[in-house]
């Protein structure tokens, strides 16, 4: 979890879009490892080549994520 933390931040720091596509593909490492039972650093290998075969899938499906998420949250705003 560190690791992912750290490599996140400093994608983060360097250029935000970096951060946001570290953000995606690391984001499947912890659930390979819980429940594959594959390495970390294994988990994170996987996760990136996921990531970069399905990129348009994925930030469609954060897109999707996020806008409802504003949504909701404006709506909360005005009520």
């Amino acid at each position: 979890m560190l690791l992912i933390s750290s490599i996140q931040g400093i994608g983060s720091s360097i250029f935000p879009l970096v951060g946001l596509f570290l953000t995606m593909a690391l984001s499947m490492a912890i659930l390979l490892v819980c429940e594959k039972r594959v390495t970390p650093i294994k988990a994170i290998q996987y996760s990136f080549m996921a990531t970069v075969r399905k990129v348009m899938p994925m930030t469609a499906i954060y897109l999707v994520v996020m806008i409802l998420f504003l949504y909701l949250l404006l709506l909360r705003v005005l009520v």
